[in-house]
């Protein structure tokens, strides 16, 4: 409610789209016990910014017709989370929490749904009370909105003491008071102690959460005793629990640590909390689960502190802190803003990072609170049997539950076990922590752009040595195509589970280097593997080899084929259960012409024998071709040197250019829409999703420049105003977003709305009747405005990225697509600077138009449970276009194959 007006500027999205002019974004979050609200823009137009921030804190206007509509849409994000698995096992543990513990408060919000007899907590219970919410918020507002009480962080160009003159103009006259944070009271034991509590799952999976109450610790943040333990407990490598565990066939990941949200780290205590992924071999062998988790700690206590092990995490924290990477401003902003509560002043940049005092005495004081007696046990679960007596009912989430007694027998069992399994031991010292941190002189390769340093029919190579950020850090990407035996889907279904199966064995050393800050991705798109490390480049080759021997020489038995088999199918079961992700795959299915449906790839999963597999990886790299990309601190020579271990590894005989596998995608008919519809997966799941999407036109590298200037201009200039109308003022749906995609080189442009409140027809309608206005919106913006947006474009695409793995991956994209256009902002840019309004205006009724011969639409829904069974608000739809007189044009597609067996291809470009 701050946001929308104040007594100086009282339009309601005057902030969001001053915001949105000069190439910027807000957003804010409350916690437990902060609200944060932050923004980033364009540095020249800071003070006008933060000029419409300040007032939000001095004189907001709080419009009783704007409340109504937040409420709203607080309501549209209550629904979207409570599709989420780990936000219902949240609410679950609140409302099981002693009811005199802050704990068992609600802390979300909602709206009156008539469908059921829930209490709503933001209009029917106020409104039965006679309470005013409008007087109720601005009585929060006068006493709690005071200088006291806040922190402001500022990051510009300017100096600081003109960003000190700005702070005490702008912000001076916030009302004095407050002092500081406020205080909250609450006794450390939360729940009744030992209880399991066996929750419903709505999703594939099943999680047992083991959390533990312990003092709050935000006064040893020089310490961390709760990261050494958590370290130590989570850890992944050789002799841990989890590698037990996985040995087993119980488990397959598992955290230990204190979150940094609200519930688990506060001033009355921090939550240390363990959660294990299982198999569903495991949740038959729960018990036996925390029974060694048991064994592990009463390993640790045996032992004592570790102070190697504390080293090295003070050791990789410093490298981090010294070599800092800058993250997004406004995300740094707000932690920022955070710490100032937290840290003292010398701390607040070094807080997060600080490993500086050796305290075991504090470890074993804090280690011997992990004890059954302090735990709270969950088991979230897939397959729960809800018409059982004993089941119980969360109130505002509607989840499933029951609640048992463990018996005394196993509590005393776990807390003193008679033996610990021998596989269990402390971890190994960390071979990839760096020690050698020199940076390549700049003097090696000067260039700004990728240069090719080889050229063959097995492999090629770019590189560049990064003369600016001036980091001790390399980005190495690789893409590696492999031949398809059968080019069909059997082909594709087995990759993935190569995939599943290297990640596996790779686990304990992929492990290490991500403690280390070398970091691993491996994914699968089509016949490519693409990995990527980046980190520190000393141990970069070592870890580089170990990935490239286990890719070529990846051994398998019959009980972990199995074991991969199951995780594909829970992956193939789990996909598209958020409907935005569902929707989009629809699309990408759609387009593609070599697509393999997930239901059919788990059908053919389902036949698969392990010598299918064993023959589909012994001849996996008969045929290689190998792209790479060094990017940072490495000499050419390394960056040979690099891609050669690859290359010796996976290269027995080169892929030739004409039988690589290609990618195209249907050219979709011009003057009609086509729309195709199918259900949300998850039975909670009450949103809908309506993805509605224009084909451009086909990426032809520097002949597409004014196309993609024209893409990119119209998404910057609509993005606000369709928020705005569909989300702040219709309150259509939460998720509102414009956005521009890229399927194999096929440009195109998506307005995407996501809704339980109404069905996807009428959603539909009200994006058709927003893009209809779009070219008198056009016209009637001033000439200052509209060149506002572009030179703020033009600032984004000449700025230098802070960091290198943003910018290297820039490039990657370039490498990955085979376009090569390292300069594209560059033409973007002299693109930009030659469009013109009426351009801009011609071009949207050229392909957005509802009546234009060269429109290409695809309208996808995905229909939520409240829209099948009629649960919803639905107005009488208009037609398409949002005109009742305007023919509605749109064909209904039954089945995709047939969809696309008459549609023309665009021609493959590489």
């Amino acid at each position: 409610m701050l946001f929308m007006g104040s007594t100086k500027f009282p339009d309601e999205n005057e902030y969001d789209k001053f915001l949105s002019q000069h190439g910027g974004n807000s957003n804010a979050y409350t916690d437990q016990e902060f609200t944060c609200f932050y923004f980033d823009v364009r540095n020249r137009n800071l003070r006008d910014a933060l000029d419409r921030f300040a007032q939000f804190f001095l004189s907001p206007l709080v419009k009783v017709d704007a409340m109504d509509r937040e409420i709203q849409a607080i309501e549209s994000e209550f629904v979207q989370a409570a599709g989420n698995d780990m936000n219902r096992l949240c609410q679950v543990q609140c409302y099981t929490a002693l009811p005199s513990h802050p704990f068992h408060r609600f802390s979300w919000g909602n709206f009156p749904n008539f469908l059921n007899n829930l209490t709503r907590t933001l209009h029917d219970d106020p409104v039965n009370k006679g309470i005013d919410m409008r007087a109720k918020l601005l009585q929060l507002y006068h006493e709690d909105y005071r200088a006291g009480r806040m922190k402001l962080v500022i990051l510009g160009g300017d100096s600081l003491d003109t960003l000190q003159n700005w702070v005490v103009s702008l912000f001076g006259q916030i009302k004095e008071g407050g002092d500081g944070r406020l205080i909250i009271h609450g006794e450390r034991r939360i729940w009744e102690p030992n209880r399991m509590y066996r929750v419903a799952a709505g999703t594939e999976q099943n999680l047992v959460a083991l959390n533990f109450p312990l003092p709050c610790l935000e006064t040893a943040y020089l310490t961390k005793p709760h990261d050494y333990f958590g370290h130590i407990i989570g850890h992944e490598g050789q002799g841990s629990l989890l590698a037990l565990l996985r040995r087993k066939g119980w488990a397959r990941s598992m955290t230990a640590g204190c979150g940094d949200n609200g519930l688990e780290t506060n001033q009355m205590l921090f939550l240390f909390t363990i959660r294990i992924t299982l198999t569903n071999h495991g949740v038959e062998h729960v018990m036996e689960v925390i029974g060694l988790l048991f064994q592990y700690l009463k390993m640790l206590r045996s032992l004592g502190p570790q102070e190697w092990i504390f080293q090295e995490q003070n050791a990789v924290s410093k490298l981090n802190f010294e070599h800092f990477e800058d993250p997004a401003q406004d995300d740094y902003v707000a932690s920022l803003a955070t710490n100032m509560f937290l840290y003292t002043k010398a701390h607040v940049l070094y807080g997060d990072y600080a490993h500086d005092i050796w305290d075991p005495a504090m470890i074993t004081e804090l280690l011997a609170q992990l004890i059954p007696v302090n735990m709270r046990a969950d088991l979230l679960l897939h397959r729960f049997d809800k018409t059982s007596s004993d089941v119980q009912m969360e109130p505002w989430f509607e989840t499933a539950f029951t609640v048992e007694t463990i018996p005394t027998a196993l509590l005393k069992l776990w807390a003193d076990p008679p033996c610990v399994d021998s596989s269990l031991r402390l971890q190994e010292p960390n071979m990839f922590i760096p020690h050698d941190i020199t940076i390549v002189p700049s003097k090696e390769d000067g260039s700004k752009n990728p240069s090719c340093l080889l050229d063959s029919a097995a492999l090629k190579v770019w590189h560049r040595c990064n003369p600016i950020l001036n980091t001790p850090r390399v980005n190495a990407c690789f893409s590696i195509m492999f031949w398809p035996p059968t080019k069909k889907i059997i082909d594709a279904v087995l990759a993935e589970l190569y995939l599943i199966r290297l990640s596996n064995q790779l686990n304990e050393t992929l492990y290490l280097a991500d403690v280390a800050k070398l970091e691993t991705s491996l994914s699968l798109s089509g016949y490519r593997i693409e990995l990527k490390i980046f980190g520190f480049s000393e141990k970069l080759p070592v870890l580089a080899q170990k990935i490239a021997s286990q890719m070529q020489n990846l051994a398998s038995t019959e009980l972990e084929f199995k074991s991969s088999v199951e995780v594909l199918a829970e992956e193939y079961k789990r996909a598209n259960e958020k409907p935005i992700d569902h929707a989009a795959y629809l699309l990408t299915q759609a387009l593609s012409k070599r697509f393999w449906d997930v239901d059919h790839r788990y059908n053919c999963l389902q036949i698969l024998a392990f010598q299918d597999f064993t023959k589909f990886v012994a001849n996996l790299f008969c045929k290689t071709y190998i792209e790479c990309f060094v990017d940072g601190n490495a000499t050419k020579k390394q960056a040979l040197a690099l891609a050669k271990i690859f290359k010796e590894a996976l290269v027995s005989c080169p892929f030739p250019l004409q039988e690589r596998p290609t990618n195209c995608v249907v050219r979709l008919p011009t003057g009609t829409s086509m729309l195709y519809m199918e259900k949300v997966k998850c039975e909670f799941e009450k949103n809908s999703v309506v993805h509605s999407y224009f084909q451009l036109g086909q990426d032809r590298g520097k002949d597409s420049m004014r196309l993609r200037s024209l893409m990119t201009l119209f998404i910057d200039i609509i993005s606000e105003p369709f928020f705005n109308q569909l989300r702040t003022k219709e309150q259509i749906g939460y998720v509102v977003d414009l956005a521009d995609e890229d399927l194999h080189g096929v440009l195109g442009i998506s307005f995407m709305v996501q809704s339980a409140k109404y069905s996807p027809a009428y959603i539909e309608s009200r994006i058709n009747a927003f893009i209809k206005t779009i070219p008198k919106m056009l016209k009637d913006m001033k000439d200052t405005e509209f060149q506002s947006h572009k030179e703020s474009l033009i600032a984004e695409k000449q700025g230098y990225p802070s960091t290198l793995i943003d910018e290297s991956n820039d490039f990657w994209e370039q490498i990955w697509t085979h376009r090569h256009l390292f300069d594209t902002n560059k033409h973007v840019v002299r693109e930009l600077i030659e469009v013109s309004k009426n351009e801009m205006i011609n071009w949207c009724r050229r392909l957005l138009g509802a009546r234009s011969r060269l429109r290409r639409h695809l309208c996808i829904y995905v229909v939520g449970v409240n829209a099948q069974e009629g649960d919803v608000d639905d107005p009488v739809c208009k037609t398409s276009s949002g005109d009742q007189n305007e023919p509605r044009r749109t064909v209904l597609i039954d089945n995709l194959d047939e969809f696309q067996r008459n549609l023309e291809i665009y021609p493959v470009r590489f």
